[in-house]
């Protein structure tokens, strides 16, 4: 299932770039981003729109009349019809629900500040939160801001994501590199 998750997000990446390019010329970012978020929102809120868009029973043109449907009805921009058109034509419907997170990275990326996320044992303090992004930040030439993660299982320390860039200080990644060298220096 990550795997599958992964490749969604990615498509959803390749859509919300070419759709960004195209709000920015026109000007209608804010309203592109505010509509997109409708969207994921429906999609989250309605089993039905879930089916409609993950089962491969329902047939292209059955998907395509629906997505025309749900432009109209929601009143969105041509270019958001026309991105639910193509992901239906496409057969990319199953990735709408991480359009919206695609869509704000670009946006951040324009502005020149990347998100990062903090993967920590232990809960972290604002202070050191803001330490670890500006540190980041400083080192990647961008703003960061951090989204902050707890997970029990690093031991202590913790994990900086930035986009395919990983930073592990974690005791766990210390234990896990230790015992790759040593099964190494033993064979």
């Amino acid at each position: 299932m990550a795997r599958k998750q992964v490749s969604f997000t990615r498509i959803a990446q390749r859509y919300a770039r070419i759709v960004f390019s195209l709000s920015s010329s026109s000007g209608d970012t804010e309203l592109m981003r505010t509509q997109i978020g409708a969207l994921v929102h429906a999609y989250a809120a309605s089993d039905e729109m879930r089916v409609l868009c993950s089962s491969p029973v329902i047939d292209r043109a059955s998907k395509i009349a629906a997505m025309r449907a749900l432009a109209r009805h929601m009143n969105v921009l041509p270019l958001v019809e026309s991105l639910l058109v193509a992901m239906a034509e496409n057969d990319r419907l199953a990735a709408l629900p991480f359009l919206g997170d695609a869509f704000e990275a670009c946006v951040r990326e324009a502005a020149g500040v990347a998100q990062i996320e903090i993967t920590s044992a232990f809960p972290l303090d604002d202070a050191n939160v803001h330490e670890i992004a500006t540190h980041v930040g400083r080192e990647m030439g961008v703003r960061a801001v951090a989204k902050l993660r707890i997970d029990p299982s690093l031991i202590g320390g913790v994990v900086v994501r930035y986009g395919s860039l990983q930073w592990d200080a974690s005791v766990k990644g210390k234990l896990a590199l230790a015992a790759q060298t040593m099964y190494r220096v033993g064979t």
